[in-house]
C-alpha cells in the first residue's frame, strides 16, 4: 500500500526537477503590483510626450520626443497580452496628472526635467531589476523585455539630459529597431 504512495511521490519529484519551471501555485501578487505600477509608468510616458511634441521644439529635441513616442507605441504592443491576461490596466488619473505635470516641467525648465527624469528612471529600472527573482517563469521573457526597454530609456535620458538629443534619439531607434515584432 505504500509503495504505490511512494512511486507516484518520486514520479512527480522526478518530473519537477526535471523541468524547474513547473510549480504547483504560483504568486503573481508581486508581478502584478510591479505591471500595475509599470502600465500607469508608460500611459504617464504617452501622456507627457503626448503634450510635450505638441508645442513648439528644436528639431533635435523633436526628433527625440517623437522617437520615445514610438518607443512607447511599441510597448504599448509588447505590454497589452499580459495586461490582458493579468487583467490590469493604468491608472487613467494618476497617469494623465503626472503626464501634465512632466510636461509643464519641460515646459518651463526643460533641462532640470529632463535630468530629473533621467535620475528617476535609472533608480526605477533598479527597482525593476530587484522585482526579477520574483517573476513567473512564463513571463521572465516578457519581463527581460521591460527591463531592456527601461534601460533604452535610462541611457537615452542620460544623453539627452546631456543635451545630446541626436544620440539620444538613435538610441531608442535602435532599440525599437531590435524590438519590432516578428510578422
Amino acid at each position: 500500500m505504500l509503495k504505490p504512495s511512494i512511486l507516484t511521490l518520486s514520479l512527480i519529484c522526478a518530473t519537477a526537477m526535471a523541468n524547474p519551471d513547473i510549480t504547483t501555485t504560483v504568486d503573481l501578487k508581486p508581478f502584478k503590483t510591479t505591471m500595475q505600477g509599470e502600465l500607469t509608468n508608460r500611459a504617464t510616458a504617452r501622456y507627457a510626450i503626448a503634450a510635450i511634441t505638441a508645442r513648439d521644439l528644436e528639431q533635435d529635441a523633436k526628433q527625440f520626443w517623437h522617437s520615445y513616442a514610438a518607443l512607447e507605441a511599441l510597448n504599448q504592443v509588447r505590454y497589452a497580452p499580459v495586461a490582458a491576461e493579468l487583467q490590469l490596466k493604468p491608472s487613467a488619473l494618476s497617469a494623465w496628472l503626472k503626464g501634465r505635470s512632466a510636461s509643464l516641467y519641460y515646459r518651463f525648465f526643460p533641462e532640470s526635467m529632463l535630468k530629473t527624469m533621467a535620475k528617476s528612471t535609472d533608480s526605477y529600472y533598479r527597482e525593476l531589476s530587484d522585482v526579477t527573482a520574483k517573476v513567473a517563469a512564463q513571463h521572465r521573457t516578457f519581463y527581460m523585455y521591460v527591463l531592456e526597454q527601461e534601460q533604452a530609456q535610462v541611457e537615452a535620458l542620460a544623453l539627452a539630459a546631456a543635451g545630446k538629443y541626436r544620440e539620444a534619439s538613435v538610441r531608442l531607434d535602435e532599440f525599437i529597431q531590435a524590438h519590432q515584432p516578428k510578422p
